[in-house]
């Protein structure tokens, strides 16, 4: 059995690299680089060179560019749920001692609870900081979004 594979023919343009030749409407199996199978529709021969047959082929599965942009778009929106989720923990474990700390009481140098005082501060502050982060994150991913979204409306 003869492998078929991917051919980068244009930029963002790939034909069935095949080593014998086809006829139009024909199901064939291509394989990609690493080894994932697809069965695919071929269409019209764009190109023979000495050994090589290229062909424009469709995919059978219904996967095309839209379908593609559309699932990135949504696994983008689960990874900016998650973030949103995990900043809202990080503001919430942040209140830790807030009804101690909102008393504006200073710290006492030299008390036994000087240690823990600073502690308490430098642990809130550091959890404020991975709750940006996070949030940050979940900005990235919806412009990430928006960007599959607009790609996946395109004809």
């Amino acid at each position: 059995m003869t492998i078929n594979t991917y051919a980068k023919f244009a930029p963002t343009v790939f034909v069935a690299k095949c080593s014998e030749s086809h006829t139009k409407g024909e199901i064939i199996t291509l394989t990609s680089k690493y080894g994932n199978e697809t069965e695919v529709q071929v269409h019209n021969l764009v190109k023979q060179d000495g050994e090589h047959y290229f062909y424009s082929f469709t995919r059978c599965d219904g996967m095309d560019s839209q379908s593609f942009a559309q699932q990135k778009a949504e696994r983008y929106q689960g990874y900016a749920d998650n973030a949103a989720k995990r900043s809202q923990d990080w503001v919430n474990a942040a209140n830790e001692g807030c009804d101690f700390l909102s008393l504006g009481e200073p710290i006492k140098i030299g008390h036994h609870s000087e240690k823990r005082h600073r502690n308490l501060i430098e642990r809130n502050a550091r959890r404020m900081d991975n709750a940006v982060a996070e949030m940050n994150k979940a900005a990235s991913y919806e412009s990430r979004i928006a960007y599959w979204e607009k790609n996946g409306r395109k004809n």
